[in-house]
C-alpha cells in the first residue's frame, strides 16, 4: 500500500525538521531531539540492524552530527525525500581503513537507526582522507 506524496514528505519533514503534520502528528513538546546523528557503514546495516551493525571502524572515526532543522546544518526535504542542506565532513582517519558503502540516521545519544540509504559509489577511507559529503549527496526516501 502507498502514501501520497505529499504525506511522504511530511513523514520526513517531521523527523528531519521537527515539522508537525497537521491534525496527526506533532513533534515532541517537551525534549525533542534537535540533532540527527549520521554514522558510516561498511555494508548494509539492515533493517533490523544498530547504528554499530558494520559502523565504519578506522581510527578518528565519530558520527557526524547535523542539526534536525531545515536549511543550512539540517536536512531539505521536498518530493517523497531527505538530503543534507550543507556540506557533512566526518573526522579524518589517521589509521586503518574501510570501503564505506552506507549511512544511517541515528537518534542521538543512542544506536537506533531511524533511516539508512546506500551511498551512490562506495568510498575507500585509509590515513590522511577525511570523508566528506556535499550538500543533497546523503538522501534518505520514504517508501
Amino acid at each position: 500500500m502507498s502514501k501520497s506524496n505529499a504525506h511522504e514528505s511530511a513523514i520526513l519533514a517531521l523527523e528531519f525538521n521537527g515539522t508537525s503534520i497537521a491534525g496527526l502528528a506533532v513533534d515532541d513538546t517537551g525534549t525533542p531531539d534537535t540533532e540527527v546523528d549520521i554514522a558510516l557503514h561498511t555494508a548494509d546495516p539492515g533493517e533490523a540492524g544498530s547504528a554499530t551493525t558494520s559502523e565504519a571502524t578506522y581510527t578518528g572515526y565519530a558520527r557526524a552530527t547535523t542539526d534536525r532543522a531545515s536549511g543550512a546544518g539540517g536536512w531539505t526535504v521536498a518530493s517523497g525525500s531527505a538530503e543534507n542542506a550543507s556540506e557533512i565532513v566526518f573526522d579524518p582517519c589517521t589509521a586503518g581503513s574501510n570501503t564505506i558503502t552506507h549511512f544511517s540516521a541515528v537518534r542521538p545519544g543512542t544506536d537506533t537507526i531511524r533511516r539508512y540509504g546506500e551511498l551512490t559509489a562506495p568510498l575507500e577511507v585509509s590515513a590522511g582522507i577525511t570523508p566528506r559529503f556535499a550538500a543533497g549527496t546523503l538522501v534518505f526516501t520514504e517508501d
